[in-house]
């Protein structure tokens, strides 16, 4: 019997690690842009929308609020930054009079999400 109990004991310690793992490889935080932002080439009307970064696609998402309906989709790599970010930050810069986002370092996070510059966007339902 307490070998019994040992065993079911593990399978529940491994399906947990599991599922923490699988959970980890998305990340996603709410963003508000005071201003128009273009990502990819597909631009972003100010607003609030929810930002999630996928580590094993490398595929960043804007999603409209909570809907989870896709505004656009870029892909984009991971750089380790030196410091953990204390709110999510997003970095843009001005290209052709748009502001282009060309980071995202979520909270609590120091990896760095580095928008890819040859990449098209995706856009979806908005």
């Amino acid at each position: 019997m307490t070998r019994m109990v040992s065993k079911i004991m593990v399978v529940l310690g491994v399906v947990v690690i599991m599922s923490a793992i699988a959970l980890a490889d998305r990340k996603s935080d709410k963003v508000t842009f005071s201003s128009d932002v273009t990502l990819g080439g597909a631009t972003i009307k100010a607003g609030t929308y929810k930002v999630q970064f996928d580590y094993k696609t490398n595929e960043l998402s804007i999603l409209k609020g909570d809907s989870n309906k896709t505004v656009v989709s870029a892909t984009g790599h991971v750089e380790q930054g030196e410091r953990k970010a204390r709110t999510t930050e997003v970095e843009t810069s001005s290209k052709d009079n748009n502001n282009v986002v060309t980071s995202i370092t979520f909270g609590g996070d120091n990896r760095r999400i580095v928008i890819d510059g040859s990449s098209e966007a995706k856009t979806g339902s908005r």
